[in-house]
């Protein structure tokens, strides 16, 4: 084994950097269309497919809620505040 390494490196080294950039971009692909592939069958798939709306506006809530609060000024925010607490 330590003979073959030592062969791998002393014969490959210029190109083992482009094998292994090639290599991630080979696996960086792969995943992407294992992904994708399994969100297409999930959107084919009824149950899936309406909870995975649900989830989605369920996220939104809470990003239109964050983008509200963001765009208020502080003191409307404090005056609200004290409205709800009489």
């Amino acid at each position: 084994m330590s003979r073959a390494v030592g062969k791998l490196r002393s014969v490959a080294t210029p190109l083992l950097g482009t094998v292994f950039d090639r290599w991630r971009q080979f696996v960086k692909l792969r995943k992407l269309v294992l992904y994708l592939a399994s969100k297409m069958e999930n959107s084919m798939t009824p149950v899936k497919a309406d909870l995975s709306v649900c989830f989605a506006r369920w996220q939104r809530r809470f990003e239109h809620q964050k983008s509200f609060l963001n765009s208020q000024v502080r003191h409307q925010l404090l005056d609200r505040k004290e409205q709800q607490n009489r």
